[in-house]
């Protein structure tokens, strides 16, 4: 198990503070919380990239149900 701080989250997800924040208050979104060691917010690493992949396979399933219904309309 190997953990992350907040600047190795942005960086892996390539995203901003204030985005990742929101993230972490809206729970539909379902991004990984941090666990609390010694004062300090760390991640699970491979709960972030869980977390990605999910991500990943919702935009594919989401493009190739739009492709679908572009297809389906023409």
């Amino acid at each position: 198990m190997n953990f992350i701080k907040i600047a190795g989250v942005l960086k892996k997800t390539s995203t901003s503070r204030s985005t990742l924040l929101r993230w972490l208050k809206e729970p539909e979104i379902g991004f990984p919380q941090p666990v609390k060691l010694g004062g300090i917010n760390y991640w699970i690493d491979e709960q972030i990239e869980a977390w990605m992949q999910t991500q990943a396979e919702a935009a594919q399933r989401a493009a190739v149900e739009l492709q679908q219904q572009v297809g389906g309309a023409a």
